[in-house]
């Protein structure tokens, strides 16, 4: 029964196992008011809890950044989605970022300086090899991206979905990686 109901629980277990930092998560009984009783998964939530026990510092010294979709209003009220990307967008304006990419630690200190210089690297066709390692953990960027690949995660950035994630930047060496939400 639950039809997709461990289809996160089996991809933060198989990234667990690899090594890679994941939330915890416990099946719960629910009920709100006079429902009756329902099977739930209780799922840590990507926050500062979560990346102060898998990083010494980690809510202080590191920086968790959300993706979603980068949304364009018209005057006639209609609307368009685009992808969040690791595109550089032409300027390190932090405005031009914010939409797609929330901050989710250190909000009042409004940096977007270190992200923006990660998407500028990598964005960079002549970056070499040792410049995209100094700001992206590949070890763990690669295993995030094999493990939402192999199950087809559609509705993530490793895929072809620019949402349903987070990127950390961790404090222990300032690399970015991603933490695992949402696993369609």
């Amino acid at each position: 029964d639950g039809g997709s109901r461990h289809h996160n629980r089996i991809t933060r277990y198989w990234l667990y196992v690899l090594g890679h930092p994941v939330n915890e998560n416990e099946y719960v009984f629910n009920v709100i008011n006079t429902d009756s009783i329902s099977l739930r998964e209780d799922t840590e939530p990507c926050d500062g809890q979560l990346v102060s026990r898998n990083f010494p510092d980690g809510n202080s010294l590191g920086q968790l950044m959300r993706s979603d979709d980068q949304w364009w209003f018209e005057d006639s009220w209609g609307q368009h989605p685009q992808d969040a990307t690791w595109g550089y967008k032409g300027t390190d304006a932090a405005l031009r970022y914010h939409t797609e990419w929330m901050a989710r630690s250190r909000e009042n200190e409004y940096d977007y300086s270190l992200l923006i210089e990660f998407f500028k690297t990598v964005s960079d066709s002549s970056s070499t090899q040792e410049e995209l390692n100094r700001v992206v953990d590949p070890d763990l960027t690669l295993m995030m991206a094999a493990v939402r690949g192999y199950i087809q995660d559609w509705d993530s950035l490793t895929l072809s979905r620019g949402k349903n994630g987070y990127m950390y930047r961790k404090p222990t060496d300032g690399r970015w990686m991603f933490l695992h939400w949402d696993s369609d």
